[in-house]
């Protein structure tokens, strides 16, 4: 008995040593184990005050080892709620990367709202951009609100060109019960979308990234995963909680 009252205390040790060192699924293995040696020693213990010793020591060691799991489970639950993020790099001259690729992990029923920031949403092409990724929105998700906050044009011409392309947008966009809303900023430099089911995505230049298109009847002038893209990264940011 004393033999495996000394195998049964050395595993307690070496359980003690992993909660010391925060290993603790470790630590949980061996109190259990230590806890396990000792009722079957108590099974056999005739010995009252023997007994009163091993169920002292089990006592201890349960109290131990649920302080072991209360930690194991904080981590778990805080790893859950963490961010996780992750990051795809774009090569110069590859193709595959239209909008549906890269969304497409972002995109289901629970999304409602999206916000944009873009600074550069000012060129007829750039509000295309736009109505492509408006028109994604609508074929995969629930979206009842885009916003966006994007650059304005200095000319005067320019400026009107950009508002009367925003507004035929927010028109459309309202014949299918979206709302989207517009504002400028001199000052915006970052380029991310969030969509409220957690997701984030910035991508470096933001929606355009693709290389110009010289000819409207060549493959990739309407199916953009045929387009040529820029060199740019893009990260995506899920808030798990």
């Amino acid at each position: 008995m004393t033999n495996k009252m000394n195998t049964a205390s050395r595993t307690c040790q070496l359980a003690e040593e992993c909660e010391r060192s925060e290993d603790y699924e470790a630590s949980l293995q061996h109190y259990m184990n230590g806890i396990e040696l000792m009722m079957k020693i108590l099974e056999d213990t005739k010995d009252e005050h023997q007994k009163l010793f091993i169920r002292d020591k089990v006592k201890k060691c349960l109290n131990s080892a649920e302080k072991v799991k209360s930690i194991i489970a904080q981590k778990k639950a805080k790893n859950k709620h963490s961010s996780q993020v992750t990051q795809e790099k774009i090569s110069d001259g590859s193709t595959g990367y239209d909008y549906d690729t890269i969304f497409d992990r972002c995109l289901d029923d629970s999304v409602t709202s999206v916000e944009i920031d873009d600074p550069y949403i000012r060129n007829s092409y750039q509000v295309r951009n736009l109505v492509r990724i408006s028109e994604l929105l609508l074929r995969k998700t629930k979206v009842k609100n885009i916003t966006l906050l994007t650059g304005q044009e200095l000319e005067k011409d320019k400026r009107h060109t950009q508002c009367t392309h925003l507004e035929e947008l927010r028109m459309s966009l309202q014949s299918h019960n979206v709302t989207f809303m517009y504002s400028f900023s001199d000052t915006l430099h970052n380029r991310e979308i969030r969509f409220n089911n957690g997701w984030k995505v910035i991508i470096d230049r933001g929606l355009d990234y693709f290389k110009p298109f010289k000819s409207q009847f060549a493959i990739g002038y309407f199916d953009f995963n045929y387009r040529v893209c820029k060199e740019t990264s893009v990260t995506y940011i899920r808030d798990a909680s």
